[in-house]
């Protein structure tokens, strides 16, 4: 009914009501993780795709509508269809302009302004006046993997924000949101080796420590290259290659 709609009478305590398309008409509907939606209904999505008109559910009258879809998977669309979570025919129909966007641990250059946006955010919805996360903070949101991506740092913060005191995050909100998720976490970055087979590749190894050191220090220098430079004593050309190299976007450096 939320996607196409409802007809009073169509079931009990059913009203006239418009769906998602018929309310994105002329613009543009974003449907998140399309591969949880049941099949049946991805069915139904594909023929209002094909043939361009809704109806509401219990309804007679069809409503022709114009709108561009947007949709994303929380797993490869690819991966979707093998496992049948996501139809075939309906990926085909959907697959005009394909877009991959790496997951957070790929592009954790981003988790500072991340950070910064979402303690503004609930700084306003919580009436709070936090400033910042601690440096041993950062470090272990720089480490961790997001399995859950951008939604799992948001809900970190928020679920921190509502509990703590004071205007900076530290390791003491972190454990008290998690039961010791997080120290768990902190712990596992420096793992014990037990045999030559599970090191990472030195060169691989090497090149993430860099990476996170750059970050850091761009970091603690708050954005400058020279000063990040100065941190990490190398040359400002130095530095400049090594964030063109590690794909540090420049949105987030403030020269």
């Amino acid at each position: 009914g939320i996607i196409f709609g409802t007809t009073e009478g169509s079931f009990t305590g059913a009203k006239n009501k418009p769906g998602l398309f018929e309310l994105a008409n002329g613009g543009t509907l974003f449907l998140d993780e399309i591969n949880s939606m049941d099949i049946e209904l991805q069915a139904k999505l594909l023929r209002v795709l094909q043939d361009g008109v809704v109806r509401r559910l219990g309804g007679e009258k069809t409503l022709v509508v114009d709108v561009r879809i947007i949709s994303s998977t929380n797993i490869s669309p690819q991966e979707a269809v093998e496992k049948k979570l996501l139809r075939d025919d309906l990926y085909y129909r959907l697959n005009v302009i394909p877009m991959v966007i790496p997951p957070l641990r790929e592009r954790k250059q981003d988790i500072p302004v991340l950070i910064e946006f979402f303690i503004k955010q609930y700084n306003e919805k919580l009436n709070k006046n936090v400033k910042q996360v601690t440096p041993e903070v950062m470090d272990i949101f720089l480490g961790y993997s997001w399995p859950g991506n951008v939604r799992e740092l948001k809900s970190t913060i928020e679920s921190i924000m509502n509990f703590m005191e004071g205007d900076t995050i530290s390791l003491k909100d972190l454990h008290a949101r998690n039961n010791g998720h997080f120290y768990q976490i902190r712990n596992r970055q420096t793992p014990n080796y037990n045999g030559i087979s599970e090191l990472p590749p030195l060169n691989e190894a090497v090149e993430n420590f860099e990476k996170n050191l750059i970050l850091k220090a761009i970091i603690k220098g708050k954005g400058n290259y020279a000063e990040a430079a100065r941190l990490l004593k190398v040359p400002r050309q130095t530095l400049h290659n090594k964030i063109k190299k590690y794909g540090i976007k420049k949105d987030f450096i403030v020269e």
